[in-house]
C-alpha cells in the first residue's frame, strides 16, 4: 500500500488550464492524502484545519491503516517490511 498526497493546481494569472502537478507553492487543492493520521487524530480537529484525509477515511482516534494481501497459493515463505 502506498501512501501519498496529490494536488492539483490552478494557474489563473499565469494562463495555465488547472491540472496535476508537483509545484507545491501554487497547489491550492488536493486530489489525495490517504497519509496514516498521528496518534490523538479527530476528524472535527483535522476539518478545522482544513487538513483532513481526501480519499480515505479514518476513525477518530485511528492511527494506523489495515488491508489485506492475497498471496500465491504455492507461497511457502515471504518477507515482510514496513516503512515509517
Amino acid at each position: 500500500m502506498l501512501y501519498c498526497l496529490n494536488f492539483t493546481i490552478l494557474l489563473i494569472f499565469y494562463g495555465v488550464k488547472p491540472g496535476k502537478s508537483f509545484h507545491s507553492v501554487l497547489n491550492d487543492t488536493i486530489l489525495k492524502d490517504n497519509r496514516i493520521p498521528p496518534e490523538g487524530f479527530s476528524n472535527a480537529a483535522f476539518r478545522e484545519h482544513l487538513s483532513q484525509p481526501v480519499g480515505a477515511t479514518y476513525a477518530d482516534g485511528q492511527y494506523w491503516d489495515q488491508f489485506e494481501l492475497d498471496l500465491p497459493i504455492r507461497m511457502r515463505k515471504g518477507r515482510r517490511q514496513d516503512y515509517v
